[in-house]
């Protein structure tokens, strides 16, 4: 853009140019860039996400099989609930029953 300016300017001043044409060049570039922008973007998006089906893919051909899971019973013997004995009452709040 700016290299744009300094031609133009230099244009201008030749007398090969006006003003008002390199304003106009340069307000079209302008209007040329922005869906340029755009479009490498979306490009940059769908890359984006075609890497990351390709990581679900990989994730889901993987063999389903734990291997470290243990082989047996689970035993739950002397569990005792941990209670605290005695809990001081917040001001303003009522005691609950039970």
């Amino acid at each position: 853009s700016g290299s744009v300016l300094l031609y133009g300017g230099l244009e201008v001043i030749e007398g090969n140019l006006t003003l008002g044409d390199v304003m106009m060049f340069s307000t079209y570039l302008l209007m040329l860039l922005g869906p340029l922008e755009s479009l490498v973007d979306a490009a940059s998006s769908v890359q984006t996400n075609l890497a990351g089906l390709e990581r679900i893919q990989t994730l889901l051909e993987e063999d389903r099989e734990h291997h470290d899971v243990p082989e047996g019973e689970i035993a739950l013997d002397d569990l005792e609930p941990a209670v605290e004995e005695h809990r001081p009452r917040r001001e303003g709040h009522e005691e609950l029953p039970g």
